[in-house]
């Protein structure tokens, strides 16, 4: 008898845990049809969280967004690609985790209101706060479908777009930026930033462009609104969108309130930069050095951008390596500063070990560097005597950033990969043979 219960125990337990494993689902099988078990448990690779997936929350041109559980059931959204391959003739769908990732540094540093990241892994997903905007306000209904919305709201979210504007007050340029991703939370009571890719641009002058253009409105009017309050194109010509008094004092008001704080910003980091900059000349180590160049102004511009990229370049106390170490993620988030980092550093470069690590400060994702630097990239590689291992040569194979030549030179010294033959070459080979 005991034995028997044992026997029925056994069984019980694996019942229980071969329904569990049914009901395990892996980012995979997300991306794509994104099939779902009800209750699934999310398996992650590499990660220590426990997750529980709840259901779909939206699906837009590149990404999937799912609302999971972690084990304390806390709700947070899961972010994966929309699809495998190509979404168009330059990227992937999974290049868009990475430009969200890398995006999302310099919208923090500036203060606007986005979600938080709790986890990532390239190319595959991102874990991030889930926002509470549930039944929340598009900027683009509240610029163009006032009629709809209680009046007491719309005074309400009209006024706190005054904050939004002050948190987007550096940027000329929020890559993707749309109307329809940036949302009013009604238990907030504040506009979010829910969607964006990469690279940001920011000012240099106080008169530069904002993102708040009232001229963008007359496009997405004529390609998209204009159609939905029942407009027809075959009647004519499409009338351009003519806006209430209210947005056009908006959009007025925000330019001067704009231009009024990045005067201050700029006052301000000026004195931040020269703070700064004395005490680097007193740090008296690497981590010293690494602490300062990690603070950044509460709000800054590619001005101090320019500054920090320009010391960190020119600092001979520490070996280039040393310095590879240290640089702050925010310095590499544009793809432009990005450029500038591996233009001035590749000449101070002296090994293939040094090279790579200049090339991992974050992903390639975006970059096209000038023809100069590339070819003093393929130079280091082709003239260089030292032996490396077969891991580090398949990186820098692997790298855009590598020229053709450069990657064929690798192979055929280093990895003994033959270049393909074709048809031509095959026969002339076998004829010369004979």
């Amino acid at each position: 008898m005991f034995k028997l219960k044992n026997h029925i125990f056994i069984i019980l337990i694996l019942l229980v845990s071969a329904n569990s494993f049914a009901n395990d689902i892996s980012i995979d099988e997300l991306v794509g049809s994104g099939l779902l078990k009800e209750s699934s448990s999310l398996k992650l690779e590499d990660s220590s969280g426990v997750y529980k997936i709840k259901n779909l929350l939206g699906s837009g041109n590149t990404t999937k967004v799912f609302e999971i559980e972690n084990q304390y059931g806390k709700p947070l959204a899961l972010r994966v690609p929309k699809d495998i391959g190509q979404f168009n003739t330059f990227s992937n769908y999974s290049d868009y985790i990475d430009a969200y990732y890398l995006g999302h540094e310099v919208l923090k540093r500036q203060g606007v209101s986005i979600p938080k990241i709790y986890e990532y892994k390239k190319q595959e997903f991102l874990i991030v706060e889930k926002m509470k905007i549930e039944n929340a306000l598009e900027l683009k209904e509240l610029f163009f479908n006032n009629e709809k919305i209680d009046n007491d709201l719309y005074k309400e979210a009209f006024k706190a777009l005054d904050q939004f504007v002050k948190e987007t007050t550096s940027f000329t340029k929020i890559k993707d930026f749309h109307l329809g991703q940036v949302v009013y939370s009604l238990s907030e009571k504040k506009w979010i930033l829910i969607d964006w890719t990469l690279s940001h641009d920011l000012f240099k002058n106080i008169n530069d462009k904002n993102i708040f253009d009232i001229q963008a409105l007359n496009q997405v009017w004529k390609d998209e609104i204009y159609y939905r309050k029942g407009g027809d194109a075959e009647l004519g010509e499409i009338p351009d969108f003519m806006p209430r008094q209210d947005l056009v004092d908006f959009f007025n008001n925000a330019k001067v309130q704009i231009e009024n704080s990045r005067r201050s910003i700029l006052k301000r980091e000026r004195e931040f930069i020269k703070e700064q900059i004395s005490s680097i000349k007193k740090s008296k180590s690497l981590i010293e050095f690494k602490a300062i160049i990690e603070r950044t102004p509460k709000q800054y511009s590619q001005n101090y951008l320019d500054t920090i990229i320009s010391i960190i370049t020119k600092e001979e106390r520490f070996s280039t390596s040393e310095i590879l170490s240290v640089i702050p993620s925010y310095l590499s988030a544009n793809n432009n500063d990005y450029k500038t980092l591996i233009t001035s550093l590749s000449s101070k470069i002296t090994s293939l070990e040094e090279l790579l690590m200049l090339f991992n400060i974050r992903d390639n994702i975006g970059i096209r560097l000038d023809w100069a630097t590339e070819q003093r990239i393929q130079k280091l590689i082709t003239t260089s005597d030292m032996i490396y291992p077969d891991s580090l040569y398949k990186e820098l194979v692997n790298s855009p950033l590598v020229t053709n030549y450069a990657r064929a030179w690798i192979k055929r010294e280093y990895l003994d990969i033959k270049p393909s033959v074709n048809c031509n070459d095959a026969i002339k080979g076998f004829t010369s043979n004979k």
